[in-house]
């Protein structure tokens, strides 16, 4: 691409910028200025060929010149038509809307496929979305059942996990179960698990060390729920309109930890919370089984300080609940027991807010928004159907599945989880209602956070690489298909592919576009959904197997500080504590969770980009070895920072390395 220009003293300056150069820089400038710099750039190209007298170069029917990729040469002719394909495109459109329809669930008010819930087996065995996938959960349920025997056969201690190691001795053997026995050879992925060896597995045996505590809120279950206290991410007014400033000194607490006060530490930026907006308004409905049934949640305000020069925050003291008058505990000012006691009920709504809003909602519920419509308005051979249509493999059947077995009023999480299934329903419902398109790419999530620039952020900083090669790989195939503007603007199917999701997403009022204008609007609206199927999930999914030890991964602990004995908040060890846990953490029905978790966690199917011949070669053949190159680098990379986390005294973060993800939601 080259660029003349007249310059009185100098005569003319040429400059030359090669394509691949060009495309580099397009792709790394900032959103809002890519579409700007591409029309400037055009216009000025445009205008210059126009004084100079130079032909354009040959162009198609929709006036797009020839473009080579560093992929391969464009080409668009895959979406000419004959009139007698477009008739049969017609009937076909009409078909797929009725398979692909919408219905909205009276509880959880998400849009879910038409399904009559005594059908969903017969579902599972007929459904026609993708056939290979129909059978994988029948067989997923025989196979977990069946290690269930054969771990009760050798007399071990189950169902009761109470200790680290009995956690440990049953995670063991459901991971060398799997790799031995792999439920669906042709599918399955080893488990990269190895408990005696893991890091992360076996800091979960500290769950009540201050320093995992604050680990764990930016490489654990939850590393998503972490704001700045300040303009951006949880606003100053709202963090002061909850603190308890009456009977709590916050700012010698803060003192205390970093040498700064509270307002020092806010306009240092360094100043965070664990905060939980939606828990008030969920209601406990575990009927029978739970002495606080009908009770709101307490919610736990948690606040975190980074003192100078280190690269992680400090916990500074946590607030159970959410108005100005709830106790407030810190580690020099309370007791043994009520100081880990506030840590585990901080963990427990970490944990809610992980597994129904980041985990059910943000992922599976959010993924089918998006899946629906592309099934139901692209046809199958279009481009943009060929490239999702690997990543929305099992997406479907999963859902049925845990709609049907475990957000039943009579499923197993309905049970296991201390919302109950009304509870539950509140909580996803409400996670529905804050949900913004804008907040599906990992940099402006975290920017609307506040937490782009924390020093020790391994969820985002290996999540923004990631991120970053996801994009090159969508640009890469998209510009493979699409030579010019036009052609987006154009495709009638994809404009009514965009408009049908953003009318199903709350008729467009969630920020989702309503038209694409340019190949980049089309690459970042593509980008974001992969990411969501691929590296997304799999932050919000795959750390349970290495946290669900119960004082960690408990989901029904809710004591409240009235409800509390003597002889616990005597308690001056882990021993009195773990009593307390077990007692008031429903032992029983957390061991019964751990176990699904670890079953479910444990199936990994389908590496991140399609393996499958169609996309190894062919027209994708040179991409398909870029993207294989990339990977391999960033894995490379991944593992050197782990290395020095490790080396730092940090947790490391294996969830978003390219070997461990899958490319899709199909667990």
């Amino acid at each position: 691409v080259c660029v003349c220009v007249c310059v009185y003293v100098c005569g003319c300056v040429c400059v030359c910028v090669p394509p691949l150069t060009f495309c580099h820089i397009i792709e790394g400038a900032k959103h809002r200025q890519r579409r700007f710099v591409e029309t400037v750039f055009q216009r000025l190209l445009d205008a210059f060929r126009s004084l100079l007298g130079v032909t354009s170069a040959p162009v198609d029917s929709q006036g797009c010149p020839p473009v080579e990729t560093p992929f391969g040469r464009c080409n668009n002719s895959w979406a000419d038509l004959t009139p007698e394909e477009m008739s049969a495109e017609e009937i076909a459109l009409q078909q797929r809307r009725l398979t692909y329809n919408i219905s909205y669930d009276p509880v959880f008010r998400q849009p879910i496929r038409e399904i009559l819930p005594d059908a969903s087996q017969q579902f599972l065995l007929d459904l026609r979305i993708d056939p290979e996938w129909s059978s994988v959960y029948p067989a997923m349920v025989q196979f977990i059942t069946g290690i269930e025997r054969s771990y009760l056969d050798q007399d071990l201690p189950f169902p009761n996990i109470d200790t680290f190691q009995e956690y440990a001795n049953i995670t063991d053997f459901f991971q060398r179960t799997y790799t031995e026995r792999p439920p669906i050879p042709s599918l399955y992925r080893p488990w990269s698990l190895d408990p005696p060896n893991d890091p992360n597995f076996t800091e979960s045996n500290r769950w009540a060390d201050d320093k995992l505590f604050a680990n764990s809120r930016v490489a654990g279950i939850n590393a998503i729920n972490i704001y700045r206290v300040g303009s951006r991410g949880l606003p100053l007014s709202t963090a002061n309109s909850l603190m308890n400033r009456r009977d709590f000194d916050w700012d010698a607490a803060i003192q205390l930890v970093s040498g700064y006060n509270f307002r020092q530490a806010v306009l240092r930026r360094r100043l965070f919370a664990q905060y939980h907006p939606l828990l008030p308004f969920v209601t406990n409905d575990i009927n029978g089984r739970n002495p606080f049934a009908g009770q709101r949640f307490l919610t736990p305000f948690v606040l975190f300080v980074l003192p100078p020069g280190e690269k992680l925050f400090r916990v500074v003291a946590v607030q159970l609940g959410s108005n100005s008058s709830s106790p407030v505990y810190s580690p020099t000012t309370s007791t043994f027991f009520w100081w880990t006691y506030a840590k585990a009920m901080a963990n427990t709504a970490n944990v809610l807010h992980a597994e129904l809003v980041l985990h059910l909602h943000d992922a599976h519920l959010t993924g089918a928004r998006f899946a629906l419509p592309t099934q139901r308005e692209l046809a199958p051979d279009h481009a943009v159907r060929r490239l999702m249509d690997y990543h929305l493999r099992g997406l479907h059947q999963t859902n049925t599945f845990a709609f049907s077995t475990l957000l039943h009023p009579l499923g197993t999480f309905s049970f296991l989880a201390m919302p109950g299934h009304r509870g539950n329903a509140e909580f996803v419902a409400r996670a529905f209602e804050s949900w913004n398109y804008r907040r599906m790419n990992p940099h402006r999530e975290a920017a609307y956070r506040g937490v782009q620039h924390l020093p020790h952020y391994p969820y985002y900083e290996d999540g923004k690489k990631l991120f970053l090669v996801l994009r090159r790989y969508v640009s890469g195939y998209v510009r493979l298909y699409y030579c010019c503007d036009d052609q987006v603007r154009n495709d009638a199917a994809v404009q009514r592919w965009v408009r049908s999701a953003a009318i199903d997403i709350h008729d467009g009022t969630k920020g989702v576009p309503e038209q694409l204008d340019t190949i980049v609007e089309l690459v970042d609206y593509l980008t974001n959904q992969v990411w969501l199927y691929t590296g997304y999930h799999a932050a919000v999914n795959y750390p349970y197997g290495e946290y669900m030890y119960h004082p960690v991964g408990n989901t029904q602990l809710q004591l409240r500080p009235d409800q509390v004995n003597q002889t616990l908040a005597d308690a001056t060890s882990l021993d009195n504590l773990d009593y307390f846990i077990q007692k008031f953490g429903n032992i029983n029905d957390v061991t019964g969770l751990s176990t699904i978790i670890m079953s479910l966690v444990g199936m990994k199917f389908t590496p991140i980009v399609d393996p499958s011949p169609a996309f190894q070669t062919g027209r994708t053949a040179q991409l398909a070895s870029f993207v294989e190159t990339e990977f391999a680098a960033l894995e490379q990379s991944i593992r050197q920072e782990n290395a020095r986390r490790q080396g730092d005294g940090l947790l490391p973060y294996k969830y978003l390395l390219p070997s461990e993800l899958i490319g899709s939601i199909s667990i």
